[in-house]
């Protein structure tokens, strides 16, 4: 692959989190352009059919994006599924990575429209992942490229399961307290 450099990008999915993306984006210094266009395509879709659609339908980015162009699901899906879109971009003369994005806080009412509350774990080629990182860090404060294909959504699993527990922890803790009716705010401003 040529390390050409890229300059433009397009967003499809999720009208919420692709404003916020496409705002980031542009301020960054990025161009947006047309999906058939494009340097870089960055997806985001809430449900693995709307992903498998936006990707695989006939008119899907598979079909309509030029050669070349740097596909970016930001999605949280399957190790499977990033897999596969992986090697049926490569068919395609496309590159893809799985770059699902880590929400930091996420009782935040507004999680996606603040670079600082997000991070990003990267699956796929490295070279890929440095020909775009410099978009990627403007979406993202933390950008860390974890493998081949698939490991982006393998390590979101685990920050999601550990996020997950940390969470039960403290709901079983306050339940404790509560239970023995100590004083809950004094022991969670510790």
């Amino acid at each position: 692959m040529a390390s050409k450099e890229v300059k433009t990008y397009s967003f499809e999915g999720e009208p919420d989190v692709g404003s916020h993306i496409k705002e980031f984006l542009s301020a960054a210094g990025f161009t947006s352009a047309p999906t058939t266009e494009a340097d870089v395509v960055f997806t985001y879709c809430v449900s693995e059919s709307a992903l498998e659609d936006t990707y695989y339908d006939s008119k899907g980015i598979l079909q309509t994006a030029k050669k070349d162009v740097v596909l970016v699901d930001l999605s949280p899906s399957t190790v499977s599924f990033a897999q596969e879109l992986c090697a049926m971009g490569s068919v395609s003369e496309k590159h893809v990575l799985d770059a699902p994005l880590v929400v930091q806080n996420i009782v935040s009412s507004q999680a996606f429209s603040g670079s600082l509350n997000l991070a990003m774990v990267v699956g796929g080629s490295e070279e890929v992942f440095k020909r775009v990182e410099p978009m990627l860090r403007s979406i993202a404060t933390k950008v860390l490229w974890m493998g081949k294909a698939g490991c982006g959504q393998a390590t979101k699993v685990a920050l999601t399961l550990s996020s997950a527990a940390a969470l039960v922890g403290i709901v079983e803790a306050c339940a404790s307290l509560k239970s023995s009716e100590a004083q809950e705010a004094s022991v969670s401003e510790e």
